[in-house]
């Protein structure tokens, strides 16, 4: 069931939800789930359990950009605009790169002082 899930869901998965980039019908770039690195993925043959299979990890954008060049020709011209785009370096994305469906995943979020010094209401106990 758990290998069931991850195929469906996980990196491999065609309902993953941090593609960078669909580069072409065989190939697409992920945010791995840590977020420390993008990964250059080529689509498995229905023979071979169909998702997607990792063909490279990388930090910087120069990188995927090389590999993806090598790898996944011929790359839509909008996906070259795309990875174009990207930081220099994965740890410098604030927020996950430009999605293909163009839903906003990000989340307003707030910084672990603004919830530890809340003022107290009188009679309020910690």
């Amino acid at each position: 069931m758990r290998n069931q899930l991850d195929r469906e869901h996980g990196e491999s998965g065609d309902t993953y939800d941090r593609v960078v980039v669909r580069l072409n019908e065989k190939w697409r770039v992920v945010e791995c789930r840590a977020g420390i690195q993008w990964i250059l993925q080529r689509r498995k043959s229905a023979s071979d359990g169909g998702g997607w299979s990792a063909r490279s990890f990388c930090r910087t954008s120069e990188a995927i950009r090389r590999l993806a060049r090598q790898h996944a020709k011929p790359i839509d011209p909008e996906a070259l605009v795309v990875l174009d785009r990207l930081p220099p370096w994965i740890e410098e994305v604030r927020q996950p790169p430009h999605h293909q469906d163009g839903i906003d995943r990000t989340a307003p979020t707030t910084s672990p002082s603004q919830h530890r010094h809340r003022p107290r209401r009188r009679g309020q106990t910690a």
